[in-house]
């Protein structure tokens, strides 16, 4: 496990292990509102949460028992986790800006961390200064090669809700995990204008709305 300082609220640890993607990881959006009514009948509506929380969840195929001793042992902490739904890849090779080949709309926090990925033991972080419609501007440039094609994943700050750990055969471990974004750690970004429906996509691009 990596740790390193995560949004001026500590230090987080990073679970680098990718999605298994024969089942679909989850993502669950949470509102909180005071509804009035009137003697007429009429409904006034408040929002009581100035943003949704988000909720994450993952299945992970795993060779050792290693990362599922360690996500128990430190179950208090926080947690740098990837949205592995909203992953993308490099259309240039980074330096200190990440060309991505989707949009971010939707699929960012407007500020925090990015993760160039290449397996579980091979990757870097980035912090992010600012997002533009496909690339996100970094602090500083990156330090390793990242090409063209490289992956590119959003971190989220996150603390363990839940994981259960199956072991299907010898040497073989299925560890699924749901993950509560910590509130405040990263600025939600806000839902098109044009009222059309938060972009729903897998990693192939494909469009499931």
């Amino acid at each position: 496990m990596t740790p390193y300082a995560f949004g001026g609220t500590g230090t987080a640890l990073l679970w680098p292990y990718p999605h298994n993607w024969q089942s679909p990881a989850s993502e669950r959006l949470e509102w909180k509102t005071w509804i009035h009514r009137s003697q007429s009948g009429a409904e006034q509506r408040t929002a009581l949460r100035a943003e949704p929380r988000l909720a994450m969840g993952f299945n992970h195929l795993l060779t050792d028992h290693r990362a599922g001793r360690m996500l128990r042992q430190n179950r208090g902490l926080h947690w740098a986790v990837p949205a592995w739904w909203a992953a993308s890849t490099l259309t240039t090779a980074a330096g200190d800006t990440l060309t991505l080949s989707r949009p971010t709309d939707t699929l960012w926090p407007a500020s925090g961390w990015a993760l160039l990925w290449r397996s579980a033991d091979d990757f870097e972080l980035a912090e992010i200064d600012s997002i533009s419609t496909d690339s996100l501007l970094l602090t500083a440039a990156v330090s390793g090669d990242w090409p063209a094609g490289s992956l590119v994943l959003p971190l989220h700050e996150c603390v363990l809700e839940s994981v259960s750990d199956m072991a299907p055969t010898d040497g073989v471990h299925v560890l699924q995990c749901s993950w509560r974004v910590v509130p405040g750690s990263g600025t939600v970004l806000e839902e098109p204008a044009t009222g059309t429906d938060w972009a729903t996509t897998f990693p192939t691009g494909t469009s499931a709305a």
